[in-house]
Parts: C-alpha cells; sequence; structure tokens
C-alpha cells in the first residue's frame, strides 16, 4: 500500500517542484530543517518538518488544478 502512496507523491513532487519558485523554497526549508536536526532542536525541526509537508499539501489546493 505505502508503495502505490509513494508512486504517487513522486509524480505529485515530481510536477509540483517546478511551479511558483517551489524548488528554491523546498531547498530553503530543507536546510532550516537540517539546521534544526544538527543543532538537536527536535521541537524545532518537527515543526519545520510539519510546515513544509503542509505547505506542499497547501500548494496543492490552491495551484495543482490539473489533479482533479
Amino acid at each position: 500500500m505505502s508503495d502505490t502512496l509513494f508512486v504517487h507523491m513522486r509524480a505529485i513532487r515530481a510536477q509540483t517542484i517546478t511551479e511558483r519558485d517551489r524548488m528554491k523554497r523546498s531547498i530553503i526549508d530543507h536546510m532550516h530543517i537540517i539546521e534544526a536536526i544538527e543543532n538537536r532542536n527536535t521541537e524545532l525541526a518537527e515543526r519545520l518538518v510539519y510546515e513544509h509537508c503542509f505547505g506542499l499539501a497547501e500548494h496543492i489546493d490552491n495551484y495543482a488544478d490539473y489533479l482533479e
């Protein structure tokens, strides 16, 4: 079941990463997540991962009408 989910997730990521400067923002998000992990700030890392994931979900809701 998770394999099927990841196939869809990868396809959505591949499409959305080129939209509305998401690649640049995604790299910045990941760098902040890595910094929080390196600093052993688990609360911050958790919040940043959450915000990053739901930021993609929000982007899909707002701009990915081609998925409907």
